[in-house]
């Protein structure tokens, strides 16, 4: 608490001042030194620029008729217009009581600002910020289980980290789409289904749009986006044509409406073919056959995959890979 203490020097009683104040007074060292104590912690309370409209009388009448003298003599206490001055007394108060005290009335007084303008939030990665009256009504309303694939509260299912059985919120309707942040478009949401959904609509992501009890889907907008932000978030959905360079193989016009779709999955995926891997997978295809090319072009769109594979593979064994060397990372699938 502010007050209840001073820093001493251990020191203290040998120092050639004490000695001195210690004959003037004709008092043992120790004695003078709880004196110092006194008239110090006295002084910590009642100054924060080591000055105190005083008299020598009070201070005298504190400690012990003549200390204020002493004082003087030694260089602990000067005279000024307005009382006494303590000289160097950081050297045994790094911060007055005083000070300790009002600083500690603005800390409350920011702390109480703070708290009636900024209500206690969750936050979610760092993105998205949902008030915890919020969140927890939403996880309760749902019973703690994945609207998505029924996931309990702390399931862990075989080859399953902890992450994966953690249940958080998802937006149905994505922020980035308009959503809102109320309870409406808010649902109970395992990690897995998080983050297979990213930031689309159920339907989009091949996901159950989630219904409440009677029936009706959830999801809500905010107001109509601003032409700036709606033109940012246009796609793009003319595929890409072939390069010259790059002609198909002659598999037929079922060949060539399953590369235009493999293009639009790529660029849907904001992972465009670029024209070197275009090329190799081009020459990779040729060399599996239309039938099997078109299988594993089919196959991979399906399953969201950035490479292509075949259906067919060994179990427990890597797919093989169609576009180059290309390794599938972890999010691929």
């Amino acid at each position: 608490m502010a007050g209840d203490w001073i820093k001493m020097r251990c020191n203290l009683g040998s120092d050639p001042r004490v000695l001195k104040i210690a004959d003037a007074l004709e008092l043992p060292e120790l004695h003078v030194v709880g004196l110092l104590w006194r008239f110090w912690s006295w002084a910590d309370q009642h100054t924060t620029n080591n000055s105190l409209d005083v008299s020598e009388s009070l201070i005298d009448r504190i400690t012990c008729p003549g200390f204020s003298e002493q004082l003087k003599k030694v260089g602990w206490l000067t005279m000024t217009q307005n009382g006494v001055e303590l000289p160097n007394f950081e050297q045994h108060n790094g911060t007055t009581a005083k000070m300790r005290a009002s600083g500690q009335k603005r800390t409350a007084a920011h702390r109480k600002r703070s708290a009636s303008v900024t209500p206690d939030r969750y936050t979610c990665n760092g993105k998205v910020t949902v008030e915890r009256q919020i969140r927890n009504a939403v996880l309760t309303r749902d019973g703690f289980t994945c609207v998505y694939c029924g996931r309990k509260k702390g399931e862990i299912r075989v080859n399953e980290g902890a992450w994966e059985g953690e249940i958080g919120l998802d937006h149905v309707i994505p922020e980035s789409q308009g959503g809102a942040t109320i309870s409406e478009n808010l649902v109970a949401c395992c990690n897995l289904c998080n983050s297979t959904k990213r930031d689309r609509k159920p339907d989009e992501a091949g996901l159950r749009w989630p219904v409440d009890v009677t029936g009706k889907r959830y999801g809500c907008n905010v107001e109509a986006l601003p032409e700036k932000r709606r033109e940012e978030k246009r796609v793009d959905n003319t595929p890409l044509p072939p390069t010259q360079s790059d002609p198909l193989p002659a598999f037929g016009p079922a060949f060539a409406s399953a590369w235009g779709d493999w293009i639009q999955h790529r660029k849907e995926k904001r992972k465009p073919v670029t024209p070197l891997s275009a090329k190799q997978a081009l020459k990779d295809l040729e060399a599996m056959g239309a039938d099997r090319a078109i299988a594993a072009i089919r196959h991979s769109i399906g399953k969201g995959w950035t490479g292509i594979f075949e259906p067919d593979r060994p179990a427990g064994k890597t797919p093989p890979v169609a576009v180059g060397t290309y390794q599938p990372a972890p999010g691929d699938y």
